[in-house]
């Protein structure tokens, strides 16, 4: 009894190690682990992302989940170390380290979409292409007949539940990224 009890130990012990990955990736033989993709938070675990050609994509399987009811040609969810981050609907990652306005992914004006990346600010297009780089310490959402607000030397501050920007040199670009004169 005592040495199948530890047999039965054994073998509950080994499938359950079957089931770790390496640096390469699963183990060989290993069970596929179900990957929850729950679109009620819109977090997507690593295990639904794959690189294909240099690129990142969501499996293909996650897709139907992805888009739901949604009827545009992207969809923004979180991903692991990028935030949110806007995918169209093959299932690329486009828009990375896009920056939030009301608990969500900021929206796109005239084809462009603020993105912070490193503690600086930025427009990226619906293709990815940052249109202005990474280079502000701040912009604001756009405002219709104003433009893209975005400053120099300003500094985030926050409530706790808000934030705004302080101080710094403000200029404005307009609906392409251009500086206003």
């Amino acid at each position: 009894m005592k040495i199948f009890s530890s047999f039965r130990w054994i073998v509950g012990l080994s499938g359950a190690l079957s089931c770790l990955t390496t640096s390469a990736g699963p183990l060989p033989d290993a069970p596929r682990i179900a990957c929850a993709v729950d679109e009620e938070t819109l977090n997507l675990l690593p295990c639904a992302l794959e690189t294909r050609h240099g690129a990142t994509y969501v499996v293909a399987r996650y897709l139907p989940k992805l888009f739901g009811g949604e009827r545009g040609p992207l969809v923004a969810r979180i991903l692991p170390g990028s935030g949110w981050s806007y995918i169209d609907r093959s299932g690329k990652v486009v828009v990375r380290h896009v920056a939030i306005m009301d608990n969500y992914a900021s929206e796109f004006h005239y084809g462009l979409v603020r993105v912070n990346q490193d503690g600086k600010w930025g427009l990226a297009d619906q293709e990815g292409r940052l249109v202005v780089p990474p280079s502000y310490d701040g912009i604001l959402d756009y405002q219709p007949g104003v433009g893209w607000k975005v400053c120099t030397g300003c500094r985030s501050k926050t409530d706790g539940e808000h934030s705004w920007f302080e101080g710094g040199d403000w200029i404005t670009l307009d609906r392409r990224g251009r500086k206003i004169r």
